[in-house]
Parts: structure tokens; sequence; C-alpha cells
């Protein structure tokens, strides 16, 4: 029997409905009163994976309507900016280069669907859109059977969605292109903007988040594809990431290898730029993995430790937390190359103290395309495993998964203590003792004792607890985090080690940068 009038209706979140206090609800005596539980996503990008633009409008080198990414006011796509695509022609822009949005055959797995190309987009809006809004939530491509197959599969979920495309763009339009833009001209730090992105009364879901989610057939009762993509987002954090990006990057490679054999010069033309456009879908999951919430936050393994539609949600919310404090503070990492900086999270990516963490992830990204070209060139794939291009990613991705290393990790003292880490000795997932201080580096076993941690009983105290570091960081308790340029979870620390302008490395020493807020070009 539904309820009778409005009143009986509440939205609640879970950890309200987990907490002591419950959820109040008005008894009635005609009604059956209904708690809605919305879930949270984990993680939104929170304007991370949008790109502004305009409907329409045609980038250079394309026949088809595209959305040129005249602002480009997400971090997603922003990375692209001075980047370039080789083409047998000459290098070009990839920030405005036009790419075909045909669909892909792979041998053994069928397209989801026959759609020709009939819209372009650019290299930015690809990496902008792929994961978190095309693929499919009960397959994630880092368990698939076939990662590649999968993967074609998500991209060509593409081909035919033209019209929803450019509803998710006017919806980043609408909440990110305004007031991102004006921060960064006058010099604030972005972070400051993405943390003043609201939630209407009586809604638990943002508003950007819930207007994604209508653009993706969500409704007022049924999530749609956004929300239930990021549910089950593991493609996007850690070891998982690198399985997304590395079925990606190879079917890039390979389309691009086939291009080579094609006679007729347009038609070649148009194959590789194809083969580009597969690559800036998996290049999403690549630009993950340079931010700081993706890097240790053991998605997958929290999920999995649940075993009801109920605490498989808490689990998302106990990864959401440890996601949103590791992206607050930053981690300080190195990679293969022998380059050591501070790397921030969703929101952070155009923030002052991000410069180094901003010149790595595009020289990852430029290597990225570089591969693809290669493969054309050579008429092969030339770097199955993408080891030219993982080379750049943090070594704490992998090494935080696997033995002996995730305990080094674990304990590094340049970093704070993370919220969870999965022991790969005991295949367990581990929870820091004290929830809300992050230099606590004591630990319990999950289970139902009084001595382990338990999603609900986590999931409850998390409830309105803001992510502080110790009270001894701060000057002030409690303390003004807006900084004096706006910036969230000032000062922006990752431990006791001051400073990340202490970033080093080749990588650094070859491409000079300041210390400054990114002012892209089209800002």
């Amino acid at each position: 029997m539904a309820p009778r009038t409005r009143e009986a209706v509440v939205t609640a979140e879970l950890g309200d409905l987990l907490s002591e206090a419950g959820v109040s609800i008005k008894l009635g005596k005609t009604d059956r009163h209904v708690v809605v539980v919305a879930e949270a996503p984990c993680c939104s990008h929170a304007g991370g994976r949008a790109v502004s633009g305009r409907a329409g409008a045609v980038a250079s080198g394309g026949d088809g309507p595209v959305f040129q990414p005249a602002f480009n006011t997400a971090e997603h796509a922003i990375i692209v900016s001075g980047l370039t695509l080789q083409t047998e022609a000459a290098r070009v822009d990839a920030a405005t280069t036009a790419l075909p949005m045909a669909q892909v055959a792979v041998s053994g797995c069928s397209p989801t669907q026959d759609v020709p190309a009939t819209y372009s987009l650019t290299y930015g809006q690809l990496i902008a859109l792929g994961g978190d809004f095309y693929g499919d939530p009960a397959h994630p491509v880092c368990s698939a059977p076939d990662p590649v197959c999968q993967f074609a599969r998500n991209f060509n979920g593409m081909g035919g969605a033209q019209a929803e495309v450019q509803a998710i763009l006017a919806v980043a339009q609408k909440f990110e292109f305004g007031p991102i833009s004006s921060a960064v001209r006058d010099g604030h730090q972005p972070s400051g903007v993405y943390a003043g992105l609201g939630t209407s009364a009586g809604h638990v879901v943002p508003d950007e988040d819930r207007a994604f989610d209508k653009a993706t057939g969500g409704t007022t009762f049924r999530n749609g594809r956004y929300l239930n993509l990021a549910s089950t987002n593991f493609d996007h954090f850690g070891v998982d990431a690198i399985a997304a990006y590395t079925a990606g990057h190879r079917l890039a490679q390979q389309t691009a290898a086939a291009a080579k054999a094609i006679d007729d010069p347009g038609s070649r033309a148009q194959a590789l730029l194809t083969a580009y456009a597969i690559n800036a879908f998996s290049d999403h999951f690549l630009t993950d993995l340079f931010a700081s919430g993706h890097m240790r936050t053991p998605r997958r393994k929290l999920y999995e430790s649940a075993d009801t539609d109920l605490t498989r949600m808490g689990a998302s919310l106990c990864a959401k937390q440890m996601h949103d404090e590791d992206n607050k503070f930053g981690l300080w990492v190195t990679n293969s190359v022998g380059d050591r900086w501070v790397a921030y999270g969703d929101s952070r990516y155009r923030d002052t103290y991000n410069a180094a963490g901003r010149v790595i992830a595009k020289r990852a990204v430029q290597q990225s395309m570089d591969d693809v070209w290669d493969s054309f060139a050579a008429g092969g794939v030339t770097d199955t495993d993408a080891l030219g291009v993982l080379k750049y990613v943090a070594r704490l991705v992998r090494e935080v998964a696997a033995e002996p290393t995730a305990d080094q990790h674990r304990d590094d003292p340049n970093n704070w203590s993370p919220l969870f880490w999965w022991d790969p000795s005991s295949n367990m997932v581990m929870r820091r003792n004290a929830l809300l201080d992050p230099s606590d580096r004591t630990f319990c076993k999950q289970g139902l004792s009084p001595w382990t941690w338990g999603i609900t009983s986590t999931v409850a105290k998390m409830k309105g607890s803001p992510i502080r570091m110790p009270k001894r960081m701060y000057s002030t308790y409690p303390p003004d985090e807006t900084g004096p340029n706006g910036e969230l979870g000032w000062p922006p620390l990752p431990g006791t080690e001051d400073g990340p302008t202490g970033a080093a490395g080749p990588t650094l020493t070859e491409t000079p940068f300041t210390w400054a807020v990114d002012g892209s070009p089209g800002v």
C-alpha cells in the first residue's frame, strides 16, 4: 500500500538510518510510512568529470557536430590542454581535434549496437565522459572475463548517444562553467568552488549528480546509469583502474595498427582518429590514477566484504569517506621514473599545490597518445601492457595491494594513516581504530566482536563528522578551512612533513612549471 501524503515519505541517508538517533517519521492512522535510502555516489569527481561545451559547435578537422571545449572547466578534460595527437599530415591540437564516435569491432566480441559515426567529440570530452557516464554497472572492465571486449562494449554505448551526451554536457555547463572559470580568472583555487556545489533541501544526492543521473535515465524512484555506475565503480580505483586503462589502451593500439593497412587515405585517417577516441575513453581511468583518493582506497575489497544490499551501500560510503580524506590531504608518492610529489585528488587538479602532479599526469597522457601513433606507424601493437605510460603512475597504486610493500605504505610516516587498507596476507580489509584521527597507526579486523569493525557501525559513526587533520596541525580548532583563496581543507598537507613544493624528479626538471593555479587557455 502506497503512502497517501507527501509527509509519509521520508528521504534519508544511510548514515542517518544506522545512527542511534535513527530517522524521524510522522505516524498517521492511514499512512504506510516509507524510508527511502538514497545511495550516495562513490565516488563522484565533484566536477572533475565534466566538460563545458557549446552544443553543435564543430571542432577543427571534423565533418559533423561536436561539443567544442571553448572553456575547459573540468579536470579530466583540462588535462589535454597543450597536448598533441600525431597524424600522417601533422601534429594536431588534442583539445580541439574532432574524433569520430564510430563503432569498434573486436574479434570474438559483438558490438552492442550497429550505429555509424554521426557525431564527434574531442579528446578531453571523451576522457570526461568515459567510465563515469558510459559502461555496464553489472560488468566492470577490471573483473570481466575478456576486459578488452567489455571495454569495447562500453565505448560502443556512446555510438548512438549524441542527444544524451549533449544533455550531460549541458548539466556540466550549468553547474560548473560559470563559477569555475570566474574563480580561475580571479586567481582563486577551483577546489573551493567545487566544495560549494549544493544539495537542495529534501535531497541527499547533490544537485549536479541528480541532474547527471536524470540525463542518463534516472527518475525520482529509480537510479539512472550514472548513479548505478558509481555504485560499482571499481574500474576507477587502484590496480583495477590499471586493468581498465590497459584494456582500453590495448584496444586503441589494435585499432590504430589495423588502420595502417587501409589503402584509402581518408578512411585511414578517420580510422586513426577512432583509435584516438578509444584511447581517450581509456585515459579516463589513467587520469583517475593521479588522484590521491583513487590510489590506495580498497574500493572493490570493501564492496566484496559486504553480503547484503544494505551493507554494500555502507561499504560504498566507507570507500567514499577514505576517498574524500585522501583527496583532501594528499599523498606523498614516487613513480618508477624517479619523480616525487604530493598527489591531490578530485577537485584539486587546478589548485596551486597540484602543479607538480599536473605536469606528471599530462606527461603520462601524452605518452598514452603517442603509443597509439607508434602502433599505427609500426602496423602492430607496440606496448601491450602500457609500461611506457604506467611508469609515470605512483608506485603506491600497485605496491599497496601487494606483499611485502603493503605494510610499508600503510606505515609511511610521510602520509597520514589510511582509513582502510586491504591486507594481502590475510585477504581482509582493516580499518583504522581512530576513525576520525588520521595520525592513528593502529588497525582492527572486520568482524562482529567488540574488538573488530563493522560496516554499519562505521557508517553510523562517520555520519556528520568533518574530515580533518589531527588537532595539533591547526593553530585554532575547529579550523577555518576555506584558505585565503577558497581552498578546501586549508592547509592541505598529506602529513607532518611540510610543503608539497618539495616535489622533484626528472619529469619535473624537463618540464618548467610554476606553483600557481592552472590557467589553461580558454578560461
